[in-house]
C-alpha cells in the first residue's frame, strides 16, 4: 500500500478549492448574462440591426429578436417596427456595449404631424 504524503494531499486539496471557486465564479457570469430585464420606452429612431429610444439608449435586434404589433400579432421582421412608437423591450444586458433585444412589443404608434403643405388652389 502507498503512503499519500502529507504535501500532496494538501496541494490536491488546494487544486480543488480553486477548481470549485472558478465554476462557481463562472456560474455566476453564466447567470448574469442570461438574465433578462424589461423596460417601457419611447422608440424615436432605427438603424440597420438597432434601435434608439428617445432618451438615447440603444439596444441591438438579432435575427432570434421577437416582434409583436398594437393587437398582439407577430412581426415578419424586427426591423419593421414603426417608428416613433411606445413600446415593451425584454432585454439581455451585455457587459460591453449596447443591450441586446430579445422581445419587443409595440403599445401604441405615435402619429407623426405631417410636414408638407396643403396643396394652394390657384386665384
Amino acid at each position: 500500500m502507498t503512503r499519500i504524503s502529507r504535501g500532496y494531499l494538501i496541494q490536491a486539496m488546494a487544486w480543488v478549492f480553486i477548481l470549485q471557486a472558478y465554476l462557481v465564479v463562472g456560474a455566476g457570469v453564466i447567470l448574469a448574462e442570461t438574465t433578462t430585464t424589461r423596460t417601457s420606452v419611447t422608440i424615436k429612431s432605427k438603424e440597420r440591426n438597432t434601435i434608439i429610444t428617445s432618451d438615447g439608449k440603444r439596444f441591438l435586434i438579432t435575427d432570434s429578436t421577437k416582434t409583436f404589433d398594437v393587437k398582439g400579432r407577430q412581426m415578419v421582421e424586427a426591423n419593421n417596427v414603426p417608428v416613433p412608437c411606445k413600446a415593451v423591450i425584454y432585454y439581455q444586458p451585455t457587459m460591453n456595449g449596447d443591450p441586446v433585444a430579445l422581445k419587443i412589443v409595440v403599445r401604441r404608434i405615435i402619429p407623426v404631424p405631417s410636414t408638407s403643405l396643403p396643396p394652394t388652389t390657384p386665384q
